[in-house]
């Protein structure tokens, strides 16, 4: 599956924990690629492969599109204090455990938009 990149793109997550309820989402960190199953982002601090995220994904000139995924990998970075993280996106349809149907759509119209 092709991945995208997108200059400027950030990501903002906050954990999905049974309670979150005055949890806020992080700062921004780069968005690394995309594609319409997941996406790869760099961030300051380490998270444990597992954890189910919501995602704040805000592309300039772009709505911001909300998803829900879990960390599948993350990675130290060899020459930086960062790691690089993998994130799939959890099915989408309907009910609180999905992302949105239109989530998808904005994805799908992404990755048309930006593919190279």
């Amino acid at each position: 599956m092709d991945r995208i990149c997108i200059a400027g793109a950030e990501v903002l997550y906050k954990e999905i924990r049974t309670v979150s309820l005055f949890q806020k989402f992080s700062q921004p960190f780069p968005l690394v690629d995309l594609n319409k199953s997941g996406l790869s982002f760099e961030m300051d601090h380490q998270l444990h492969p597992g954890v189910l995220l919501n995602l704040k994904l805000v592309i300039p000139g772009e709505k911001k599109i909300n998803l829900k995924g879990r960390l599948i990998w993350i990675t130290k970075l060899e020459k930086e204090e960062n790691y690089r993280t993998g994130v799939q996106f959890l099915p989408f349809g309907k009910g609180r455990n999905y992302n949105t149907f239109g989530s998808h759509e904005r994805l799908l119209q992404l990755t048309n938009k930006y593919k190279n």
